[in-house]
């Protein structure tokens, strides 16, 4: 599924067939069967978007419908790359926000996740997100040529952004991470866990690593409970197959920071306890950009735009200014304006699609279920 916010019109992009890995009425937030996540926006026809979750490009894998992306007036563009085991339509106030500011902001769930084809949180190799972002941004500046770009990455997403800036040097205006995914647990990633993450994934790769405690994302309880009972989100346990793709992640990404040369905004809580602070210091220490930010928050956790209202609110503060001082156009709004940015979701439109899966390449699937061993690894 892709999500673009914007100040045209909005509506809801089809499938061409139904993902194989939605089911029926189910319950069961392993399968992702949720339907539209707005069924309230009039459908404006079948689009033409398709997923090769498993093969390497041979053409653009996202085409979307041609002027699905039309925004009068956009300043910039935004991707927005969601984290692991949930989707893009969690960051829709977010978005909003965004909106206000003048931007056209995009996104999709990435392969397995949400309304996207796939096994749930199952990749054959995490480059394939950082190739999916790239053909969408690629699709949305073919429609949008000459506006500035940014990244906007939380957690998994983090990791995602890091990569695509890296593979793309001098491409990007900006970037902000809230919470990435830079380095493993220390608890978990030990080298006897991760040489054994590598054998099991060799033996028993749909292995269960165990669930997320939700408790630990967020000290805002209601957050938590929407967490916890929205139909998108996989709460499945990590497999051994992706928790071994997050340390490949993880690799790369400590590679690729000295690459790192756009300006970037970086949020961090400190009692994180799924995505180590440690990395945003070495992300801080290890990117060569000239124009970079660290705000920690004392004793926040790991949704930083989900949390206490006073640290969301901060977080919301922080990417408004870091977004405006630096895109193009207008100069920053009157204190009166700056206020008013955000609230107005009336200014924002958002549209949103499915991702299926080639025809021609493997179908992962309903998801398959791990024997269910409890051995927790916090990888992300």
């Amino acid at each position: 599924m892709h999500q673009d916010w914007g100040s045209g019109k909005s509506w809801i992009q089809e499938p061409r067939t139904p993902p194989h890995t939605h089911g029926s009425g189910s319950s069961d937030p392993d399968k992702a069967s949720a339907g539209h996540v707005s069924a309230e926006k009039p459908d404006l026809g079948q689009g033409d978007v398709s997923l090769r979750g498993g093969e390497p490009p041979d053409e653009t894998a996202l085409r979307p419908k041609s002027g699905v992306f039309h925004t009068a007036g956009s300043r910039a563009l935004v991707f927005v790359s969601h984290g692991a085991g949930e989707h893009c339509g969690r960051y829709d106030e977010l978005a909003q926000m965004l909106v206000g500011l003048g931007l056209l902001v995009f996104a999709h769930d990435h392969v397995g996740h949400g309304q996207s084809e796939g096994e749930r949180m199952v990749v054959s190799d995490f480059h394939v997100f950082i190739r999916d972002v790239l053909q969408h941004v690629d699709a949305v500046q073919k429609d949008h040529p000459g506006l500035p770009i940014f990244l906007l990455g939380h957690s998994m997403g983090g990791a995602i952004c890091i990569l695509t800036a890296a593979e793309r040097p001098g491409h990007f205006s900006g970037m902000v991470l809230i919470s990435p995914l830079v380095v493993a647990n220390p608890d978990s990633a030990t080298l006897l866990k991760v040489f054994a993450a590598k054998v099991l994934n060799l033996v028993l790769p749909n292995m269960s690593l165990g669930r997320i405690d939700s408790s630990v994302l967020s000290r805002n309880k209601t957050e938590v409970d929407i967490y916890n009972t929205d139909p998108l989100v996989c709460r499945a346990g990590l497999k051994v197959c992706f928790g071994n793709q997050l340390l490949n992640a993880v690799s790369r990404v400590e590679r690729a920071l000295p690459k790192l040369t756009l300006p970037f905004l970086l949020l961090q809580g400190s009692a994180d306890r799924l995505c180590n602070s440690r990395g945003a210091y070495l992300l801080m220490e290890s990117a060569r950009s000239q124009d970079k930010t660290l705000k920690i928050y004392e004793g926040a956790y790991h949704i930083l735009h989900k949390e206490l209202p006073e640290v969301t609110s901060s977080v919301f503060r922080e990417i408004n200014t870091t977004v405006w001082s630096l895109g193009p156009g207008p100069v920053l709004p009157r204190d009166g304006e700056r206020q008013s940015l955000g609230r107005d979701l009336a200014l924002g439109s958002w549209v949103q699609a499915h991702f299926t899966a080639d025809t021609r390449a493997p179908t992962q699937g309903r998801p398959s279920k791990g024997p269910g061993f409890n051995v927790l690894l916090l990888l992300f």
